[in-house]
């Protein structure tokens, strides 16, 4: 079809071209007073052959001019739509770096104390993260809030003995229901704590003991804090609750077993501070920034974190020389919410869809850009896409869970489909020996169980050097998963236990 208008197109002009000529022809014979007559054979050559010559010349001059200032203006064009998509995307690009530094946000955990009834098989010896073992005979039938006291003191007492600086920093409880202490009482556990040490000697109390505000999970609620206070470079996070201390002698018999778990019993405090939180250097000569000079307010903190060690923060909360000590030795990440799904193929593909949010919020998986996509670019080159499985099998040190104790009906269908939604990423686990199921080790802890499992998977990632996930079940059948990773830069955090998995 383009080969025929063509020939059309060229058809047309050597018309009009003969159509020119014979009109001039014309008009040199019969119109002009000129006498052809007289005239030589060159002179008669000139005046038939020149004019429509001429004409054919000025035509193709006329074409050459216009298609040159056309491709001209083509390519200024495509120069400015070129600025402009390059424009497009390095803003785009900051955007979503931006947005990439948001997700993979953390927080440092740098201390772990537990007390609970029963010590865990998993666990070996007496590492820096210490497990405290309750005497379940005096917790049983005590009250709730007199088995919570003792076991507060017995965590307090032991993060001071561990680390003098944790005196100055505050307390904050994890969220989960009606508080199952008064904070007035911890706080006098926590005088009452203080005196296991004589070296104090005016070391600031606590300023204060709050709960743990915001929205989402507990990992989203230490997010916003250190998002909404930057003065904050640490607190000390809180999780208690004692149903066992409320629970009859008899709970352990009684038919209601297999319709709940055995009532348990857990106090958990956990030191957390801002990601890349380091010490001042001491002798470097090297002059730091003043604080005027840097507006930390105006940066998000993790890219204020990331301004160097030399930078000088007033922090609102002392931090006495030994804090350093405590080094940080696994991170928390973002945790990703899978509505409830009764159909169990369904609720293994929306765990398997928040597990690779969750893979990237723990940047085990790049996140692909808007840019990188096909059809957003409209350079000629075509490339296929990669394989789908480029990306590297998730190498999983660890799965933290509370899928139900043994006679729990549920229990079956939640592992098979973490089970499902593990083998997407390629991860290779055996749940019988590198699980741990809260339930079954400590009972139903009430609002203590999500910080239980945070210290756990903490201490699991840490010992495993290897990411550790954390499948958390809520009573309406909605799920939460996320990692925590270990700090590879910190010193051999839990060195005396086996660096395999039991």
């Amino acid at each position: 079809m383009i080969l025929l208008n063509h020939i059309l197109f060229r058809a047309l002009l050597f018309l009009l071209f003969c159509g020119f000529t014979v009109l001039w022809w014309a008009a040199l014979w019969f119109a002009l007073p000129v006498d052809l007559s007289r005239q030589s054979p060159g002179v008669l050559l000139i005046w038939h052959g020149g004019p429509p010559l001429a004409a054919v010349t000025l035509w193709w001059l006329f074409g050459r001019v216009s298609a040159w200032r056309a491709d001209r203006q083509e390519k200024a064009a495509q120069k400015a739509r070129k600025a402009a998509r390059e424009t497009a995307r390095e803003a785009g690009g900051q955007a979503h770096r931006q947005a990439l530094a948001h997700r993979c946000a953390c927080v440092e955990c740098r201390a772990v104390w537990v007390a609970v009834p029963g010590i865990p098989r998993w666990y070996k010896d007496k590492p820096a993260g210490t497990l405290l073992k309750q005497d379940a005979e005096k917790v049983r039938g005590a009250g709730r809030e007199a088995a919570l006291f003792a076991s507060l003191q017995q965590v307090f007492k032991a993060a001071l003995q561990q680390c003098k600086a944790v005196a100055g920093l505050p307390l904050y409880i994890a969220p989960g229901g009606s508080e199952p202490i008064r904070r007035e009482r911890v706080m006098e556990a926590w005088r009452l704590a203080l005196t296991v040490r004589d070296d104090f000697g005016r070391a600031p109390l606590h300023s204060e003991c709050s709960s743990l505000s915001g929205e989402g999970d507990i990992v989203s609620r230490a997010l916003e804090l250190f998002e909404r206070d930057p003065a904050l470079p640490a607190f000390i996070l809180l999780g208690m609750d004692s149903p066992l201390g409320d629970a009859p002698e008899e709970d352990d018999f009684a038919v209601v077993r297999r319709q709940a778990p055995r009532s348990g019993h857990a106090v958990v405090a956990m030191l957390l501070s801002r990601p890349g939180l380091s010490a001042p250097p001491l002798g470097s000569g090297e002059r730091a920034p003043d604080r005027d000079e840097i507006d930390l307010n105006m940066l998000p903190y993790w890219e204020r974190d990331r301004l160097g060690k030399s930078v000088e923060i007033q922090w609102r909360v002392p931090l006495l020389p030994d804090f350093w000590i405590l080094t940080p030795f696994a991170a928390l990440h973002r945790m990703r919410h899978v509505p409830h799904e009764a159909r169990p193929g369904a609720m293994a593909r929306r765990m398997g869809e928040a597990l690779e949010e969750a893979l990237i919020d723990a940047g085990l998986r790049d996140w692909p850009s808007e840019d990188n996509e096909p059809g957003k670019d409209s350079a000629p080159e075509k490339s296929e896409p990669p394989p789908a499985d480029e990306a590297e099998p998730l190498e999983l040190g660890w799965l933290v869970h509370d899928a139900g104790d043994e006679e729990y009906p549920a229990r079956p269908a939640r592992l098979v489909a973490i089970a499902d939604a593990l083998k997407k990423p390629g991860c290779e686990i055996d749940l019988l020996t590198q699980a741990s199921n809260v339930v079954d080790e400590q009972g139903d802890t009430g609002a203590a169980r999500d910080t239980l499992m945070l210290a756990e998977a903490l201490i699991h990632a840490a010992r495993c050097g290897k990411p550790a996930l954390m499948a958390m079940f809520a009573g309406n059948g909605d799920i939460r998963l996320g990692f925590a990773q270990p700090v590879l830069a910190a010193p051999n955090f839990l060195s005396s236990i086996d660096k395999k998995p039991a």
